[in-house]
């Protein structure tokens, strides 16, 4: 049975829920785990509709991933606004501030679908997802490579540094218990700062 032609703005919202039903189903059982029926049911449309919007199970992933990357990229320019603007003074606490706005920004489920692709064997999907967070870890490299003092003894290199506390808020924000509290989770975050920030300025 041909299934009847829908209009512009029927199809939008069709899609946009499609979306997020994939979104959450692909983030929690990832892509073999997760069907078109599964999609369908989910989003209250046909698999048939999904197939005409989507063109297969592949590309409503990569739409999937394309959306939730979007936002992490949007966070990417954020950062790279204030940090060109930053006080070099007040460095130590202008950066967590900005790293604690992107970690809030990024909601666990598009997290766990960024992380599925990125461990996954599909090279296009790993590039999609990695490239947001690459953004955010080179734009606070750079920052620290001119703030940390060059005169310090062994002193830290600013891309490990970078690399080390975004991927571990990162993999934080998909792997923490789902009982804890918004306000425990804030108070873990605040310690994997102040941890980093004494091992990148040991003598402030």
């Amino acid at each position: 049975m041909k299934e009847p032609k829908a209009g512009p703005l029927k199809e939008s919202k069709a899609s946009a829920r499609i979306l997020e039903a994939a979104i959450e189903l692909f983030a929690e059982y990832g892509y073999f785990g997760t069907t078109i029926r599964d999609v369908a049911k989910k989003a209250d449309v046909t698999a048939m509709t999904i197939y005409r919007l989507f063109k297969s199970k592949e590309g409503l992933f990569e739409m999937a991933l394309k959306a939730v990357t979007k936002g992490s990229l949007d966070q990417a320019h954020f950062l790279l606004t204030v940090f060109q603007n930053k006080d070099k003074k007040h460095v130590q606490a202008h950066v967590p501030a900005a790293v604690r706005h992107w970690y809030d920004s990024v909601s666990r489920q598009p997290a766990r679908l960024m992380m599925y692709a990125y461990l996954s064997e599909n090279e296009k999907w790993r590039d999609m997802a990695y490239s947001p967070v690459e953004d955010i870890i080179e734009v606070l490299a750079g920052t620290l490579d001119e703030t940390i003092d060059k005169k310090i003894k062994r002193r830290p290199k600013a891309a490990v540094v970078a690399r080390t506390l975004i991927l571990a808020l990162f993999q934080f924000k998909i792997a923490h218990p789902k009982i804890k509290s918004a306000r425990e989770e804030t108070a873990a975050v605040e310690d994997i700062l102040n941890e980093w920030l004494v091992g990148v300025f040991p003598e402030s």
